[in-house]
Order: structure tokens, then C-alpha cells, then sequence
């Protein structure tokens, strides 16, 4: 059961320092927001609109109280006034890691905000805390305008996300449960949404070049022009005052003073085209720094990937079959819906079903009817047919009743896949003969039919 003092959003209420939520700002937020290095460009008119009771809230915490679960879905995000807070993972037992300590000015809560997944981290008021709580919708029409402020946010995100894979790669933590439980619950899912940040920052970045592009041509237009124009008073006047004497002192002024004002213009559209430039490069560095963080989380991805290829080995060497769907289904989390798994681990149950500990043939196909079924899901014949190789060797050996049901089976996943142009090449016809030859060896006559299996897969 959840405690009391929790909070997800505007409809439902956190503890106060008085036992009851702030319904009038009392901090000066404007002043904060005004002077934020993400949201200082803002106009007085937008803060205004942004702090009003309809978009934001001002919320007070005692120390101690939970403001936002780890798994819980929210949609807004909550800058502190005043006050600080610990932002933890919490673990099985108890447990906890600490991630970082959140001061005056910071944001958080942007995780959820940006793609309305589960909170990745629970934070804990260190000490009595003062918050404003910034609803979604109305900071969603805020971005649509300053586009600026999302690039700026998606820039302490990325260094967030530097921040937390240093935490996780120099934890000494007991057991490879505790370190997969911790990526599950933190880095997995910012994996995701960094790389969808990435695409917002890249769609900001071709949005905002394609407006400097335009403006900056519009200006180097104009530019020329002026400067066109300018020459062109400064010649006309000192013809006409050479040599006609037509105009008198102030007329003579009045019009190169007009020069003067046109190439004032020339200089100040250069100075904007400057801007412009600059904003594209701010955009540029954000998205690179973006792509870094991407490649560190790959990194860490990586090392994750082999720690539960290693925690799928070790269940299926023990026989632990629901251990090893478990850790294949984590994997299959960690890696994505349509990525092919590692081949090693249908080696791993190859080996352990030719080797079984207790001497006996042990049954797979409650996991191997998982990979299947995980390998058809995720469209990756190769991996789909291994599976099946696997299963129909565990049905002549375990289950030989299910046999014909399974090749039936089998058949129409290899007309299938010979539709696609996917056929069986070397490193399938290996695993095919490995397996024939074990079952040949196990029982002459349950090899004769595993050839079927052979000539199906292979034939053209």
C-alpha cells in the first residue's frame, strides 16, 4: 500500500509543511523564472500565464515526504524554490541507491514529461522543500514557442543520463539481481527516452535551420540591398553636388544622413544574421551532446546484454527453466522488440539438452515455445527456426507425441519464411546436423525422423 504522503499530480494532494497543500503561491517565482538559465527567455506576459493557478501549482514538503514514485506515470514537471531532495532507486529489501541530491533551481520530472512514461527514480524531500509544479499541457503550448527552453531541457537531461550510468557503472553492488534490477528500473527506460529526445532535438535543429536558412538569406538580401542603396546616394549626391551644385547645406545633410542610416541597417541585419548562426550552433551542440549520451547508454546497454546472456546461461546449465524464460524475457526487454538475440544462447540449451545433468533428457519446450514465440513476434526468421530445431529435438526425445504436431507446425513457418527469401545457410545447416547427429545417437530410429526435419529446412 502506498504511504499518505505521496503525490502524482494536480488531482491528488501532497502533505504540506502544514499538513495540507499551498493554494497561494507565496515564493517569488516570477523573479526565479525570470533569472533561470532554461527559462529566462521567457516575457513577463508568458510568466504570468505559466503561474497561474489553471497551469501551476506551488506545493511545500516536510522533510522526508515521498513527492514522486519510482513506476508511477506523471505528466508535469516541478522546479524547486527552495529546499533540497534526494532522487533514489529503490531496490528490493528495503533497498536503496542513491542518484544524486537536487538543489534551489533545478528541475525534475521532465523524464515523464517528454513521452508520459513511468517516473524513473522516486525523490524524497532531504529537507522541507518548496515546489512549483508546472502541469503538462500548459508547458507543452510554453515549448510550442520556445523552442530554445526544450533544447535546453533535453541538454540536462542528457547530462542527467551521464550522471546516472557513472552511478551504475561504479556501484559494487551484491549479485547480478541487484545491478539488472537497477537498470530495469532506471537506465532501460532513459535509454528509450534519450532516444527520442534525440529526434525531438534533431527535428528542433532542422526546424530552426530551415527558419535561419530562410532568414538568413532574407537578411543577406537585404543587406546587399542596403548596401546597394547606400552607395548609390553617396554617388548620386556627390555627382549632383559637383557638379550641378544643386542642393544646398541642409538638403545635402539630409540625404547623407539617409546614407548613413541605410548602412546603420546593413551593419544591424549583419549583427542579426550573427545571432541567427549562433542559435543554429547552440541547437548543434545540444544535439551532439545528445548523440554522446546515446553512445555511453549503448556502451552500458552492452554490458547489461552480457550480464543477462550470462544469467541466462547459468539458469539453463542448473536447469532453472523459469529462471531462464525470466532472464530471456528481461533480455528481450533490454534489447528491443525486433532485435535478433544472441545466438549463444540457443547454444546454451543446445549443449545442456545434449549434456543434462541429471543424465536424463530434461523437457525445454516451455522455453523453447517462448523463443519461438518471441522470434516470430519480433520477426526474425533465422532465430524463429533455431527455436524450432531445438523444439522438435526436445518433442523425439521427451515428448515424441508432439512430434508430428510440431513439424506440422514447422512447415508452415519455412513456407513462410521461403515466401520471404529466407532460407537455411551455413550456420543452420551446422546446428541441423549437430542435432541429427545427437538424436541419431540418442535413438537410431527418432534420427531417421529428425531428417525430416533436415530435408524440410533445407530443402530449396
Amino acid at each position: 500500500m502506498r504511504p499518505e504522503n505521496t503525490h502524482d499530480g494536480f488531482e491528488n494532494d501532497g502533505t504540506s509543511l502544514e499538513d495540507k497543500e499551498t493554494r497561494v503561491k507565496t515564493f517569488d517565482w516570477a523573479d526565479l523564472l525570470r533569472h533561470h538559465p532554461i527559462f529566462s527567455a521567457l516575457n513577463d506576459k508568458e510568466v504570468r500565464s505559466l503561474l497561474q493557478d489553471e497551469a501551476s501549482k506551488e506545493r511545500s514538503y516536510a522533510a522526508g515526504t515521498t513527492i514522486l514514485h519510482a513506476g508511477e506515470v506523471g505528466d508535469s514537471i516541478l522546479l524547486i524554490g527552495a529546499g533540497s531532495l534526494d532522487a533514489v532507486v529503490p531496490l528490493d529489501g528495503g533497498k536503496q541507491i542513491n542518484l544524486s541530491v537536487m538543489r534551489k533551481g533545478e528541475v525534475f520530472g521532465e523524464m515523464g514529461f517528454f513521452e508520459a512514461r513511468p517516473r524513473s527514480a522516486t525523490v524524497i524531500a532531504r529537507e522541507a522543500c518548496t515546489l512549483l509544479e508546472i502541469g503538462g499541457s500548459d508547458f507543452r503550448k510554453t515549448l510550442e514557442i520556445h523552442h530554445d527552453i526544450e533544447v535546453k531541457l533535453l541538454l540536462t537531461v542528457s547530462k542527467r543520463l551521464r550522471n546516472a550510468n557513472e552511478e551504475l557503472l561504479s556501484l559494487h553492488l551484491h549479485g547480478i539481481d541487484e545491478k539488472l534490477q537497477l537498470f530495469n528500473a532506471k537506465l532501460d527506460v532513459e535509454h528509450r527516452i534519450v532516444d527520442t529526445s534525440l529526434r525531438a532535438a534533431q527535428t528542433v535543429f532542422d526546424q530552426t535551420k530551415q527558419r535561419a536558412d530562410e532568414v538568413i538569406s532574407s537578411f543577406e538580401r537585404t543587406r546587399s540591398l542596403l548596401q546597394i542603396t547606400a552607395t548609390v546616394i553617396g554617388a548620386v549626391v556627390t555627382f549632383l553636388v559637383s557638379g550641378l551644385g544643386y542642393f544646398g547645406y541642409s538638403e545635402l545633410k539630409s540625404i547623407r544622413d539617409m546614407g548613413k542610416e541605410v548602412r546603420a541597417g546593413a551593419d544591424s541585419v549583419k549583427a542579426d544574421t550573427g545571432s541567427v548562426k549562433a542559435d543554429m550552433k547552440s541547437v548543434q551542440e545540444v544535439t551532439r551532446e545528445l548523440e554522446s549520451t546515446r553512445r555511453q547508454l549503448d556502451e552500458t546497454k552492452k554490458v547489461m546484454s552480457g550480464l543477462l546472456t550470462s544469467s541466462f546461461e547459468d539458469a539453463v546449465s542448473k536447469q532453472e527453466i523459469a529462471t531462464a524464460k525470466e532472464g530471456y524475457a528481461r533480455l528481450r526487454g533490454l534489447l528491443g522488440p525486433s532485435k535478433p538475440m544472441p545466438e549463444p544462447l540457443f547454444n546454451y540449451v543446445e549443449v545442456r539438452m545434449q549434456r543434462p545433468s541429471s543424465g536424463a533428457p530434461v523437457d525445454w519446450s516451455d522455453l523453447l515455445k517462448w523463443m519461438a514465440k518471441d522470434a516470430r513476434d519480433a520477426h526474425t526468421d533465422r532465430e524463429e527456426s533455431w527455436a524450432y530445431y531445438l523444439l522438435l529435438v526436445n518433442s523425439l526425445l521427451v515428448k515424441p507425441n508432439e512430434f508430428d504436431a510440431t513439424l506440422k507446425k514447422f512447415r508452415d513457418v519455412v513456407a513462410e519464411q521461403k515466401s520471404r527469401g529466407t532460407k537455411a545457410e551455413g550456420i543452420d545447416k551446422e546446428m541441423l546436423e549437430r542435432l541429427a547427429g545427437f538424436v541419431t545417437r540418442m535413438d537410431p530410429k527418432q534420427g531417421q525422423s529428425f531428417r525430416k526435419v533436415v530435408d524440410l529446412a533445407t530443402s530449396p
